[in-house]
């Protein structure tokens, strides 16, 4: 049922919906619960009597509505009434949150260790892209240049991993203000970030390393566990 405050959805706009309750009709003899009519390329609402507003806004696909064509096209009108109930339940997709690099619950069962491992690994892979990069230099043929868009497109992402899992989790669960070692552990694992994102904006095996060396510079606050 439709209150003074709803809004219904005509190919992509918005408007109140009038206060009384709509049906939807689908040229062909079939209704439900949308309030709605449409038709071959079109889509709007109405009125319970089925006329058109005067001067009504609504069109679909460049074409004006027309509530007297009576032509029916059924795949149209299913990609229509499709459109329209996912512009209505878009919100729900937009609106969730993003993953963040651990769930921060605190479930207790995040192993410190093997996430500096893989932060190693990714900083390998920076060096690995970084000298790539350095025999591809002056290449102009297709391949090559293929080679380097990919070799950086890989460095980005890796050096932002690192800086996903230092920020998302060790510095919101690990890096705790009460510790006594608080700033050096702090100035530590900022360090790590500032590393990974030099590495980012350049190609140079000495950020690379540097990134490297800032990672194994927290390494000994995560020892491996050990086995029960």
């Amino acid at each position: 049922m439709a209150s003074k405050n709803a809004l219904c959805f005509v190919a992509g706009r918005a408007r109140p919906a009038d206060p009384a309750p709509h049906a939807l009709s689908v040229h062909g003899g079939r209704s439900g619960p949308m309030g709605g009519v449409i038709d071959s390329g079109s889509a709007s609402t109405s009125a319970p009597s089925g006329d058109m507003p005067k001067g009504w806004p609504g069109g679909f696909s460049g074409k004006e509505l027309n509530p007297n064509d009576r032509t029916h096209d059924p795949m149209k009108n299913l990609f229509a009434l499709s459109f329209a109930a996912a512009l209505a339940a878009g919100s729900l997709f937009t609106a969730a949150p993003r993953a963040a690099a651990h769930c921060q619950v605190p479930c207790g069962i995040y192993d410190d260790h093997a996430r500096v491992a893989a932060m190693l690994e990714d900083a390998a892979t920076v060096e690995k892209a970084v000298a790539q990069l350095a025999d591809l230099a002056g290449k102009t043929d297709p391949q090559s240049l293929n080679q380097v868009t990919r070799w950086v497109v890989n460095k980005e992402s890796h050096a932002q991993k690192v800086i996903a899992t230092i920020s998302d989790y060790f510095l919101t669960q690990r890096v705790k203000p009460d510790a006594d070692d608080y700033a050096e552990r702090l100035a530590k694992h900022h360090a790590v970030i500032l590393a990974a994102m030099k590495a980012k904006q350049s190609a140079s095996a000495e950020n690379a390393a540097a990134l490297k060396a800032a990672i194994e510079g927290i390494a000994d606050y995560y020892p491996a566990a050990k086995a029960k």
